[in-house]
């Protein structure tokens, strides 16, 4: 339970991980928003590092409800990029957690709507932040922590997304009409593969040959994709 110093729920909405050194010893950070904006908290002791709305370098909340979360490593420096809300509107804070109990941002953006919501699982991956909202999935470039900026919408892609080995994989959520799996190659983020729950085909549009289409079969539980170039294709196995 995270004390909210309201006497309601504290209503986490998401979590993430990070590795790095807290008071000398090696320890998994848990990172954690809900209603009073973020709880850091060192599950080897139990002890909540921090719980209380995210703040900047001045002392001002910067988000003052937490929704989404992701945590890892821009440079050697531990960031958590935590999505919410300030006012009606959405917004990203990229912070600072090197001293975990009093973490601060070190750079904000106003998010598009359609950004953000409930649902949103946020991706992290070589200095681009993934974001999967109803409108699409939303390219933050937090490269630089204090400016990031908003790089651009991959319309296709939505709710639930994971970011693997230069490649985006976006499972819709109900908000949106199309369902299944898609799969998008981060390095130019062309899209690769749309695999809807009936299943019926892969195309790569950037291809030469943009009809390139290859029969797809669910119960052999594999998924071919094809390559840049659309020279060949390789399989990913849907488990």
């Amino acid at each position: 339970f995270i004390d909210t110093d309201a006497g309601q729920n504290s209503q986490q909405s998401d979590l993430a991980v990070v590795d790095m050194m807290i008071d000398g010893f090696p320890t998994p950070l848990a990172v954690t928003p809900g209603r009073r904006g973020l709880a850091l908290v060192n599950p080897l002791t139990g002890e909540i590092l921090y719980t209380g709305p995210v703040l900047d370098s001045t002392n001002t909340a910067v988000l003052s409800y937490g929704l989404n979360v992701a945590a890892g490593f821009i440079g050697t420096r531990p960031v958590a990029l935590v999505g919410g809300m300030v006012g009606p509107g959405r917004r990203l804070a990229v912070v600072d957690l090197t001293n975990p109990r009093q973490p601060r941002s070190m750079g904000d953006v106003d998010l598009p709507a359609g950004a953000l919501d409930t649902w949103t699982r946020i991706g992290l991956k070589d200095g681009m932040a993934f974001l999967g909202g109803t409108a699409g999935a939303t390219l933050v470039n937090v490269a630089n922590p204090s400016q990031p900026k908003v790089a651009g919408t991959v319309g296709d892609a939505g709710g639930f997304l994971a970011v693997n080995e230069g490649l985006l994989f976006s499972s819709d959520h109900f908000y949106r009409e199309a369902h299944g799996l898609q799969v998008f190659s981060m390095k130019r983020f062309a899209y690769l593969v749309h695999v809807p729950p009936q299943l019926s085909r892969v195309v790569e549009p950037q291809s030469p040959k943009r009809e390139l289409v290859q029969e797809l079969r669910l119960r052999i539980r594999t998924v071919p994709i094809a390559l840049d170039g659309g020279t060949g294709s390789v399989s990913l196995d849907t488990g």
